[in-house]
């Protein structure tokens, strides 16, 4: 039972770490506009973000334009991290509506 604890512990840490850069990674797809994608694999980061030459985040998409693959990808990461934190709290509130400790 202690491995399936480990776990859900690690896939959620993991889930609530990478959320927020999911986010960003979503941002920078919106930020290029409404352009049409060049292909099915694409650069989330535009010309003007990147911050080196080779810091391009290649991304898969089967979206038409950027703006609605970074919403896309924007809107996942928030209910990623959502039901994370449900995950976790949800067992807590039964335990603490049952008397036991947590």
């Amino acid at each position: 039972m202690a491995r399936r604890t480990e776990a859900r512990t690690v896939a959620s840490t993991s889930g609530m770490l990478f959320a927020p850069s999911r986010f960003i990674h979503g941002l920078l797809e919106a930020l290029q506009g409404r352009e049409p994608v060049p292909g099915r694999i694409i650069a989330a980061t535009g010309p003007a973000h990147r911050f080196s030459v080779h810091g391009a985040e290649p991304a898969f998409t089967l979206l038409p334009n950027f703006v609605s693959a970074g919403f896309a990808t924007m809107s996942i990461a928030f209910l990623r991290a959502a039901l994370v934190l449900l995950k976790l709290a949800f067992p807590l509130a039964l335990a603490a509506r049952a008397g036991q400790p947590a």
